[in-house]
């Protein structure tokens, strides 16, 4: 298959201001030098506030802002209704080390980048249709790719080639998730059936047993699986015995995505009815619960050190939280604009697929209808600093 090749430049988590380099084919992006702020924070504390709505004080603090650091070129136009439009992108990854990310989109590619410059090195040609899905493995040498062709594929990104093409399902492949040896994926179909694959042998191990399931999420350990469905469940099942080990339930309607603590110890999940939870993954026991998106929340994330939840919703908005108390640090549109109040007018028109920390902690990578962004999140020191409410939990 055709693809484009380019040296790889900068350092992980350096985030330096520098150019970078455009193309004519592609749409002009953000220099990093135009970082800048979202609009609009808001900042919430049981402690204290300048409103108070639904019995949670809010503070809305102009100086705290998260800063937009990186905007990528994105995956082309496409014309729809006469207008042309970005090609949404549907999943993203950050490498390990953070100096990558990957971003796949409804153009049927999936698209390496630089973090620090922006830079495209490497087009991925990889689904007739839609890319739907990525997950990088754990040597950074690799990446899983998921199409609305039904096909799932295993590609080597320093040679840009296919190492191995996953065919079994019927419909498409909507996502796909990584064991923890490099060995094995699992992916998952539209129609709610699941696959564990042999990444050598290209070879079904095991099919995932039932239908409706929509998402899933690997443990640590590798040795243990949770599988959420379309009835708002999540499975935690141990995969070489087959025996079932947690059950957790709180979701009207669909899990939409699903992210482990460090460690296996804890897992959120967001669904369509606009809720996240996190559960003790042993237990099954709800231990917090976070505020909700005005509509559908679409994907979630833990952050490096398990101390903050990152969640994107069907509005646009992407909500930071506190993993243990549940409390919004921050909220903010995507897009860059104006993130609007809970109460305020319809669900924005540019969904957030995909989120992800960045190996430090300190920046986040966005990805939707919006295109691909790479955001600093505000600094907890100087938030507790600015709010000066005394003990901020």
């Amino acid at each position: 298959m055709p693809m484009t090749v380019k040296k790889k430049a900068g350092k992980a988590n350096a985030f330096k201001k520098r150019p970078a380099a455009l193309t004519a084919s592609e749409p002009q992006q953000l220099p990093a030098d135009d970082a800048k702020p979202a609009a609009s924070i808001e900042v919430a504390t049981s402690t204290g506030g300048s409103q108070q709505t639904g019995g949670t004080h809010h503070v809305y603090l102009q100086s705290l802002q998260a800063l937009l650091v990186r905007t990528f070129a994105g995956h082309g136009l496409v014309a729809r209704c006469g207008v042309l439009m970005p090609f949404p992108i549907r999943a993203a990854c950050v490498f390990p080390g953070g100096s990558r990310v990957i971003t796949s989109g409804e153009d049927g590619t999936s698209r390496i980048w630089d973090a620090v410059s922006g830079e495209l090195l490497l087009v991925l040609k990889c689904h007739r249709a839609g890319a739907l899905g990525t997950a990088v493995f754990p040597d950074g040498c690799r990446v899983l790719t998921t199409g609305a062709d039904g096909d799932a594929v295993v590609w080597d990104v320093n040679r840009g080639t296919p190492l191995s093409r996953l065919e079994g399902h019927n419909t498409p492949v909507t996502g796909g998730a990584v064991f923890p040896d490099g060995e094995r994926v699992i992916t998952m179909g539209l129609d709610g059936s699941g696959r564990i694959w042999d990444v050598r042998s290209q070879r079904i191990l095991a099919p995932l047993a039932g239908v409706g399931k929509t998402v899933v999420a690997i443990f640590p350990d590798g040795e243990h699986v949770a599988v959420a469905s379309e009835k708002g469940r999540a499975e935690i099942w141990h995969g070489r015995t087959g025996q079932l080990t947690a059950e957790v339930d709180g979701h009207r309607g669909a899990v939409t995505a699903m992210a482990l603590f460090p460690g296996g110890g804890r897992l959120l999940t967001t669904g369509e009815d606009g809720a996240a939870f996190v559960f003790d993954a042993k237990s099954g026991q709800k231990l917090t619960e976070l505020p909700r998106h005005r509509d559908a929340i679409l994907c979630g994330a833990v952050s490096p050190c398990g101390t903050r939840l990152l969640t994107g919703g069907r509005d646009g908005i992407a909500r930071l939280s506190d993993a243990t108390t549940g409390e919004t640090v921050a909220t903010w549109a995507a897009d860059g604009g104006q993130a609007p109040c809970a109460d305020s007018g319809p669900a924005a028109e540019r969904p957030i697929y995909s989120c992800a920390f960045f190996p430090s902690g300190s920046h986040v990578l966005l990805a939707g209808a919006a295109g691909g962004r790479i955001w600093q999140l505000p600094e907890m020191g100087s938030l507790e600093n600015s709010m000066q409410t005394g003990n901020v939990q």
